[in-house]
């Protein structure tokens, strides 16, 4: 009986470090994952600042065109929401930092969820201001 106990315990201490590097991986996938969505939030949001450039140059030459245009004060507020999503990502680039690794997995959450949240917000931004570039621009 001594034994089989003795062989249970061996067992049990066996088991222990591959349950907690288990919880340990399964931890650092959803960091892995979140920092990924995160990432993908900003390529696909970076992938349009080209043609956020190209709209507000399209605005600035129809505001040279047409200096008495009751448009001209719609076309610079889109000039200005097209600035202010361009500044929004630069600012957003600028203060991500990736989290240390070694960080409580609590904080790198915190950390991840709160910068989605900003990434999407910028990413929302950008949306709006190109539908507004586009109304009033023409192109497609």
């Amino acid at each position: 009986m001594r034994r089989y106990h003795l062989f249970r315990v061996f067992v049990f201490l066996l088991l222990v470090p591959g349950l907690f590097a288990g919880c340990q991986n399964s931890q650092q996938r959803e960091l892995e994952q979140l920092q990924s969505e995160v990432m993908r939030i900003h390529d696909r949001t970076m992938e349009k600042m080209g043609y956020m450039y190209e709209l507000e140059s399209n605005l600035q030459k129809l505001i040279a065109q047409k200096k008495n245009n009751a448009s001209g004060e719609r076309w610079e507020e889109a000039i200005q929401k097209l600035q202010e999503a361009q500044a929004s990502m630069m600012q957003w680039m600028h203060k991500y930092v990736p989290p240390k690794e070694g960080t409580p997995y609590a904080e790198q959450m915190t950390y991840l969820l709160g910068e989605k949240q900003k990434i999407m917000r910028v990413e929302q931004l950008t949306t709006e201001a190109i539908r507004l570039g586009e109304s009033l621009t023409e192109i497609p």
